[in-house]
């Protein structure tokens, strides 16, 4: 969001005071994406104008809002000219030209930022000047068409002579209109007229082949772009000396680099030299360039479109070269982000020179040693963008660093592959560079999240050591996830702020529930071991309980964990050598004789829960008879509904709601059995349901739910009996329930 200021000016105004970046974040978008696209076509007709297009459109995200009011007009075009051009870039322009179109000026008040005020134009010269840029575009698209349609009736040499004498005719009242008339809008205009025929002639002679082999087509095609590209250059810069537009230079620069690239690939010269050259030249510009100069500006342009060359020359070419090349533009890439103060800028640096680095250096060899290479070199370009002390440092600092995780593990992955001691080395060096991050050295800025990272690049670590082909270990990944564990315990102990010392705990919760699930093999010292995570994680909490700590949860999880860890040890892994029967018993003696002897709230509501597994183990144990089985089990889903009931729920709704709901799916499955022993068993759960209900005003929803579960499970137990009943009972039977309740209720009112 734009922010927005107040301020009241001597003569009453107000006027609004925007921080104004969304245009420019807009254009340059529009920008890349035309590169993208260009470096998809590579280079043939659409390439060279969406590079064209992608160069003026970043000319214009380094435009103030003032210079640009004054192209209102031209930019719209340009938004439609996108239309046909790429369609997606298109959108962001005219989202940048909204932002532009409210015909706004900037005043700078006394100790206040820019401001937006009204601008007062004349209605008539404002339809002027649209009519004038609508008739010049009109024009120039003519002169377009003219320059790259065959006509039958004029020949492709008499076309191009024909726009030649056109631009010298717009040239000549360009002149004319300024000298004499003193119309400079219009001769403006008329000058740019003047240089596009000229260029479309050009086009024109190069796009029929007028010239021979001398053509797009043809086998000097690579020479046709550079002689195309030096016109706009040589045409540009003659505007520049007219106009002293600076957008002028930025076509400029651009085309003669364009210029160079294509007169060099028109020699036999491998792609990757031709690749090298322009690196150096870019490199050497940049440097020797003022940062506020419009060749520094450009040469920002200048590194994207050099990333589009590399890319694409990557495969088939000589992979050394390309490397030497890539290694030239990482370094325009990284001198152009120090000296740059703008995030979005320097972020789309930072993405793409990871790009480069990844592409290079595999393309060159995909051995171990280039692994260590690059993950070296990153570390190198993690820790310079560290140490800079800028303020959007700290947002690039960030966002670098996740860039450099996943970078890492995806260098850790190729390099284990390859070579399982390299990629413990890279493990290492991960592990070693989040401990730097998450440091403040001197002024540098910190990676908070790089914490929490931590725990994962101790686990890699850890892995990649145990699975060191050379070592012959045969080691169990549940028995990695254990030896965590207890590494974090040891971090626990180390560290001394409480949020680090909270991360390494719930660390070694999370690997001990790993370590138990992957543990297929059912070895038991991983089950040991992770008894230790477990009990000091509980035993700590508790100890912070104790302390007045308002925080249960972190010893209530810790706890239960404990408890998952020691029935995995009993019953999963077996350690005592007993029957399935007989673990059951023990833990249940357990969780008993904690309730008993442990004075504590949590430990007394968590064993309650906790017993159910136990009895439903025992209950699946013996082979009892399939009615008493589901008696249990609907005994046991009650015992569950009352403690939920008494331990979770607080209010009077929650309690009813929650109590029937449990009452319910406790019944479903036996209430529709016809058994002497179910009916018996629905009828005492019918009762003590009625009784609940008349006794616990919080539970009063439980009275008639009781009488609705005695009257069905009547109904159901009963019903071969029905057809032998005579009606007259039924309706005696029915009276009696209807005076029988309306008695209750009129005993109620009483």
């Amino acid at each position: 969001m734009d922010k927005k200021y107040r301020f009241l000016y001597n003569d009453n105004r107000i006027i609004e005071v925007t921080d104004m970046k969304k245009y420019q974040r807009f254009f340059r978008i529009a920008a890349i994406l035309n590169l993208i696209s260009s470096s998809i076509l590579f280079f043939n007709y659409y390439s060279l104008i969406g590079i064209v297009s992608a160069i003026v459109l970043w000319h214009l995200s380094n435009m103030s809002e003032e210079e640009l009011h004054n192209y209102n007009v031209g930019v719209f075009l340009l938004a439609f000219s996108q239309i046909f051009i790429n369609f997606i870039a298109s959108i962001f322009v005219f989202l940048a030209y909204s932002n532009l179109s409210n015909g706004e000026d900037s005043i700078n008040p006394i100790n206040g930022p820019p401001v937006r005020v009204k601008k007062v134009v004349n209605p008539e010269m404002r339809r002027i000047d649209i009519l004038l840029k609508l008739g010049v575009g009109m024009v120039l698209i003519s002169g377009i068409l003219f320059a790259t349609t065959s006509w039958s009736f004029v020949s492709d040499a008499a076309k191009a002579i024909f726009l030649l004498v056109f631009g010298s005719l717009f040239l000549c009242l360009s002149l004319f209109t300024e000298i004499k008339l003193k119309l400079y809008r219009s001769s403006y205009m008329y000058w740019i007229v003047s240089m596009s025929f000229y260029l479309f002639s050009i086009i024109a002679l190069l796009y029929f082949g007028v010239l021979g082999s001398l053509s797009y087509d043809g086998v000097s095609s690579k020479l046709a772009y550079a002689i195309t590209c030096f016109t706009v250059a040589g045409l540009c810069y003659a505007s520049y000396l007219k106009l002293s537009k600076e957008y002028l230079l930025f076509g400029f620069y651009g085309s003669a680099f364009l210029v160079i690239y294509n007169f060099l690939a028109y020699f036999p010269i491998d792609e990757s030299i031709v690749m090298i050259i322009l690196s150096s030249i870019l490199l050497g510009v940049t440097i020797f360039s003022k940062k506020d100069s419009t060749l520094f500006q450009t040469s920002k342009l200048l590194s994207m479109i050099m990333f589009v060359f590399i890319i694409r020359s990557i495969n088939g070419y000589n992979e050394v070269w390309i490397l030497l090349a890539s290694i030239l533009n990482i370094a325009t890439l990284v001198y152009l982000m120090y000296r740059s103060d703008d995030t979005l800028e320097s972020i789309f640096m930072i993405g793409i020179t990871y790009i480069l680095l990844f592409f290079s250096v595999y393309n060159f060899s995909t051995s171990s040693y280039a692994s260590i290479l690059l993950f070296c070199v990153l570390c190198v370009y993690t820790l310079l963008i560290k140490i800079n002390t800028k303020e959007h440092f700290k947002l690039l600092n960030n966002i670098n660093y996740g860039l450099f995780s996943i970078a890492s593990l995806i260098i850790f992955v190729v390099s284990t592959a390859e070579d399982s001691i390299v990629g413990f080395i890279i493990s290492l060096g991960f592990l070693f560079m989040n401990i730097l991050a998450s440091q403040r050295i001197e002024k540098s800025h910190v990676v908070k999240y790089a914490s929490y990272i931590e725990p994962v690049a101790i686990l890699i670590s850890l892995a990649a050591f145990f699975k060191i082909k050379e070592l012959n270990w045969e080691i169990s990944f549940s028995m990695i996830f254990a030896i965590a564990t207890i590494v974090y315990i040891v971090c626990y102990y180390f560290y001394k702020e409480n949020n680090i010392k909270k991360l390494y705990l719930m660390a070694a919760l999370i690997g001990t529930i790993a370590s138990i699930q992957i543990n297929i093999d059912k070895e038991v010292l991983p089950a040991l071991l992770v008894l230790v995570p477990t009990t000091v994680s509980t035993l700590t909490s508790y100890q912070e309980y104790q302390n007045n700590n308002p925080k249960k949860a972190w010893f209530t999880i810790s706890y239960i964990i404990l408890l998952i860890s020691i029935y995995n040890l009993l019953k999963n892994i077996n350690i005592l050598v007993i029957s399935d029967v007989a673990i059951d018993l023990i833990f249940l003696g357990i969780l008993v004789s904690t309730i008993l002897l442990w004075n504590n709230e949590i430990v007394k509501k968590t064993n309650y829960f906790a017993i159910i597994i136990p009895l439903l183990g025992i209950i699946n144990y013996f082979d009892f008879n399939i009615t008493y089985k589901m008696i249990m089990i609907s005994i046991l889903l009650l015992y569950l509904t009352f403690i939920i009931v008494k331990f979770l729920c607080k209010t009077s709704d929650s309690k009813n709601i929650v109590g029937l709901i449990g009452v319910i799916v406790a019944i479903i499955e036996v209430m529709f059995e016809t058994n002497v022993t179910i009916g018996i068993y629905i009828g005492i759960v019918g009762i003590i349901v009625i009784l609940l209900g008349y006794h616990l005003k919080e539970l009063k929803s439980f009275f008639v739910t009781g009488i609705i579960i005695t009257i069905l499970n009547i109904l159901i137990q009963l019903r071969d009996l029905w057809e032998t009943i005579p009606f007259w009972l039924y309706l005696l039977i029915g009276g009696l329930a209807i005076i029988g309740f309306v008695t209750y209720k009129e005993t109620n009112k009483k």
